[in-house]
């Protein structure tokens, strides 16, 4: 008997793996010595070929942490330059003095209670707004209050954040729902033709010589697929409280630019309809450049 494999829980990319392998196995064993129809393994090879292009939306969870290093930066930095400019009376600086009306009413009284630690565009604009109307201090002024250094690095921060976050956005809007949600049927429609195959022959067979060998090399290849399927059930997949949590923390602020892009595959708690999490699995962090 083969081991069922829980498909709602593997991610994209560990569903494509898991099958990719199982492929590789049957041919390495030929589907004629396995007695595996032809016609079964040709389409479950296709179908999971065609499913190659959309192991791409991993990547979306891989701008959403580069997304998360550059906010946090970018908020750390925020925070001290708000922190000077509401925290005047300790300098004794006539420029900075002398700024004051223009602080408290053209950057503290605009600015300070609308930026937020949320991941969106929305802060990305307000920081921009924040960063021109800094330009209306003094050098001197700037350079009593120490921001002439947190600024360029502000606006760095803020820059490399709309980098992720874009790519993030172009990524989710190239994924295709509906295609990938089929494709994945026809995967396990596909694999579960081919087990049913492979089991008739391991419990049936004639005495002729052939047979017996296709019962042999069928009951060998259960064994061994029935120990690929508890890699995968160990290693690939997670526990229903991981998903929860990961998907939690990868859920997109609800902000104008993403409000559409729910056709990517997955519903707004970054589930898909199979029950599939799309957001995680083995991934590399890429690499953007440094402020």
């Amino acid at each position: 008997m083969i081991q069922a494999v829980n498909h709602g829980r593997l991610n994209a990319a560990s569903f494509h793996e898991f099958h990719n392998s199982v492929y590789e196995m049957i041919n390495a064993e030929t589907p004629a010595k396995l007695g595996i129809p032809a016609g079964n393994a040709t389409a479950y090879k296709s179908h999971i070929d065609q499913l190659q292009p959309y192991i791409k939306r991993s990547m979306v969870s891989e701008h959403t942490a580069v997304i998360r290093q550059w906010d946090k930066k970018r908020d750390a930095l925020l925070r001290h330059a708000i922190n000077r400019l509401c925290n005047l009376d300790g300098f004794d600086n006539a420029d900075i003095q002398n700024a004051r009306s223009y602080i408290d009413s053209h950057i503290i009284a605009v600015y300070d209670p609308k930026l937020t630690d949320g991941r969106d565009q929305d802060e990305t604009t307000l920081i921009r707004g924040f960063i021109d109307e800094l330009q209306g201090l003094s050098m001197e002024c700037m350079t009593a209050l120490g921001l002439t250094t947190v600024v360029p690095l502000l606006k760095s921060a803020n820059d490399n954040f709309e980098t992720a976050y874009l790519a993030r956005v172009k990524e989710r809007s190239t994924y295709n729902r509906e295609a990938v949600l089929n494709l994945r049927k026809d995967i396990m429609a596909d694999y579960d033709a081919i087990c049913s195959a492979l089991e008739f022959r391991a419990t049936n067979s004639s005495d002729e010589t052939a047979d017996v060998a296709m019962k042999t090399a069928a009951a060998g290849f259960i064994g061994m697929l029935n120990e690929h399927v508890a890699h995968f059930s160990q290693y690939y997949v997670r526990d229903s409280s991981e998903v929860a949590e990961a998907d939690a923390d990868d859920k997109p602020a609800p902000d104008a630019d993403e409000s559409t892009l729910t056709q990517d595959g997955t519903s707004q708690d970054g589930t898909s309809q199979d029950g599939t999490s799309e957001d995680g699995g083995l991934k590399p962090t890429p690499v953007y450049p440094a402020a």
